[in-house]
């Protein structure tokens, strides 16, 4: 009953939210006719590209050329437009792409495709929107978004449901920055079936540091049982280094499992033109009594070379060690080329 409460509680919140904001932007139509209209739209993205030699538990190696492992491939477009007295109109398209292969998956714009407004009372997104848990664990892990970052392998294995990128159907809202504190809230639009789905984060950057915490709250349509997960996050700068950590925490009701984990990153500047980073995660669950236990601990090494600010050459290597499997590891050389 009380989750039932909490769910009216935090629409009626998010719908007073975008009311809000939307009379803001019909208060100003008339400024909006004499106002200075800039329009813009820009192109952006990353495109990595690798050869790797990958050895899954109990399978022989294989070696391979491969996109994402060091950092997560994609090409997007961004667009904004001043409607006047500090409220514009933006949009984004965000598309994964395998630089192997052309190809685009799940779908052309599935890292985010979304439509909104923003003004000095934050902004509204409607559409597939970012995840901000997601993002929150990007933002706090040395290797950000790479396939091979140890963050992403120990969760993979632990939890019943990884972190997700992005959302359909979702409403996101994100906080106007206030001293420090920023955050927000998405909610998944329930259609004709699908689980009840929102996220929130909160999170504090003074100085150096960093840290947020997020939270993830799923319920499946037709099944008993609810998924939550729970994700506290730093990082800090002490000059001649940087350091990261991440604690997970989830419990899934419908499959009757538990998981948590962790991770620690380094991140250590060499040089104008070079870094190293290192980073530690471990990955655990079980049931719900506590039986079937299992583990899994990982190990990521990378030495980064910046031919510029845009041009990476790499050379990375993560090494897996499960408590009921064979070990396994990944060793890739690859670049990466931002813009």
């Amino acid at each position: 009953m009380n989750s039932i409460i909490q769910m009216k509680n935090s629409k009626q919140l998010l719908v007073g939210v975008i009311g809000s904001i939307f009379c803001a932007t019909a208060s100003i139509s008339q400024a909006q006719s004499s106002a200075n209209t800039n329009t813009g739209v820009s192109i952006f993205g990353e495109l990595d590209v690798s050869i790797a030699n990958i050895k899954t538990p109990g399978t022989p190696s294989v070696n391979a050329l491969a996109s994402g492992l060091g950092n997560q491939s994609h090409i997007g477009f961004r667009g904004i437009e001043s409607l006047g007295s500090g409220v514009s109109a933006f949009f984004i398209l965000d598309s994964f792409i395998a630089v192997d292969t052309g190809s685009s998956t799940p779908n052309l714009w599935g890292r985010e495709s979304s439509v909104g407004i923003k003004s000095e009372m934050g902004s509204i997104a409607l559409g597939r929107n970012s995840s901000p848990i997601f993002d929150a664990a990007v933002e706090n892990n040395v290797f950000g978004n790479a396939r091979l970052a140890p963050l992403f392998g120990a969760i993979g294995f632990a939890t019943s449901h990884a972190l997700n990128s992005a959302q359909d159907n979702s409403i996101r809202y994100r906080l106007p920055a206030l001293q420090g504190f920023g955050g927000g809230f998405l909610y998944r639009v329930k259609e004709s079936s699908g689980s009840e789905y929102w996220t929130a984060d909160l999170n504090y950057t003074t100085g150096a540091s960093k840290m947020s915490i997020a939270v993830d709250h799923s319920k499946p349509d037709l099944l008993a049982g609810e998924l939550t997960s729970v994700l506290a996050s730093l990082n800090h700068d002490f000059g001649n280094f940087r350091l990261y950590g991440n604690l997970l925490s989830q419990r899934d009701s419908t499959a009757q499992q538990k998981a948590r984990g962790a991770d620690v990153g380094l991140l250590l500047p060499w040089s104008p033109q070079r870094a190293f980073k290192f980073a530690f995660a471990y990955g655990e669950k079980s049931k719900l009594d506590n039986t079937a236990k299992q583990h899994i601990s990982v190990f990521g090494f990378a030495h980064e070379y910046y031919f510029s600010k845009r041009t990476t050459l790499y050379i990375m290597r993560q090494q897996q060690k499960f408590s009921q499997l064979p070990s396994g590891s990944s060793m890739t050389l690859g670049m990466t080329h931002k813009f």
